[in-house]
């Protein structure tokens, strides 16, 4: 079964509400059930950060797909990749950063505690590059991924180019399994890369290139058996990820764990029942973006007592994602109003 934008946006919206358990449980207990002395969440919150490796194993898939079979020019792609993240991001840059300075000042400041001056501040976070300088969160601790996003798109003209001859794609795979294993960084005085978050992004063009999903769709779909070992394997690296922790080791796992869900997720959505929670994740998927650029500031910054005053694990995620939805709806009302996007 062909892998869709359907089903990419509902692993999008798995993805956002396994980060935003990620963000707001983690080493928190006391919230959610008990199981024999463990509580759950924080637990899930580690899992949680597999939604990193979910996004960027998307972006790779879904930007090789898009270019299977129409021309690519080089010009034409930068500047609808760099239109597509930079009018989002700077929307929420300008309302939640003026927000933090006029309301939650002593808050925001508490972020900025970097030895920079204020206007290279404010332009290496308005460009979204600070994770380039040594690591560098910025006004907001989420948003480095922006900064990985952004080198990923410069690169992939590149990778595509590889990936569509045998050599290139031979090389391709030595630098991801080099990555993977070894190089994981690179860091020349204050310039930072992660390169480890190269193998998820690469593992879907991959997907793309030989067409993945299809080939292990057919072997899944012979028999329930096979697909009830493929869930069971899948669990106990989930396991095993969870006491690994959130250190390099947990993030390589996710570069495998990631194809893993959507894979299942592919089965279990050519072979459903109700179409109801599907359409919901594949709503949250369309505003992943904008719930990812937002969310922080509600769990983890402005209104953090609030959430947390919630008690409730279920009202704390859903609250997180019925703010963030208000802002998406706003902003995405904005760029209709101005005609941009």
């Amino acid at each position: 079964m062909k892998f869709d934008k359907t089903q990419t946006n509902i692993c999008k919206g798995i993805a956002i509400i396994l980060m935003i358990i990620h963000h707001i449980f983690p080493n928190m207990e006391g919230y959610g059930l008990n199981v024999f002395g463990i509580w759950i969440m924080p637990q899930l919150a580690i899992l949680g950060k597999i939604c990193v490796s979910i996004f960027l194993f998307l972006s790779g898939y879904g930007l090789f797909e898009s270019y299977k079979k129409r021309s690519f020019e080089i010009k034409k792609f930068y500047v609808k990749r760099l239109k597509t993240i930079y009018i989002n991001y700077w929307m929420v840059f300008i309302i939640f950063t003026s927000i933090g300075w006029f309301f939650y000042r002593n808050i925001f400041l508490s972020f900025l505690q970097y030895p920079f001056s204020p206007l290279k501040n404010l332009i290496i976070n308005f460009l979204g590059i600070q994770y380039f300088y040594n690591g560098y969160m910025g006004y907001n601790p989420s948003w480095w991924f922006v900064s990985e996003i952004l080198l990923l798109y410069l690169l992939f003209p590149l990778m595509k180019k590889m990936l569509e001859n045998k050599k290139g794609t031979i090389i391709l795979v030595i630098f991801a399994l080099l990555f993977y294993s070894l190089f994981n960084k690179i860091q020349i005085n204050d310039f930072y890369v992660n390169l480890l978050y190269f193998c998820p992004f690469i593992i879907g063009a991959f997907f793309s290139k030989y067409e993945i999903f299809n080939i292990c769709y057919k072997h899944l779909s012979i028999k329930k058996s096979n697909i009830v070992c493929f869930v069971i394997v899948t669990c106990i690296i989930s396991f095993f990820r969870i006491k690994v922790g959130l250190n390099g080791w947990g993030i390589r796992i996710d570069c495998i764990l990631a194809p893993l869900y959507c894979l299942i997720e592919n089965y279990l959505y050519d072979n459903k029942n109700d179409d109801k929670w599907y359409n919901m994740l594949a709503f949250l998927g369309k505003h992943s973006f904008n719930i990812y650029l937002i969310h922080l500031f509600i769990t983890n910054m402005y209104t953090t007592p609030y959430i947390y005053n919630l008690n409730s694990p279920f009202f704390m995620v859903t609250v997180t994602i019925m703010i963030s939805l208000f802002f998406s709806y706003f902003i995405e009302t904005i760029k209709i109003i101005l005609k941009i996007g």
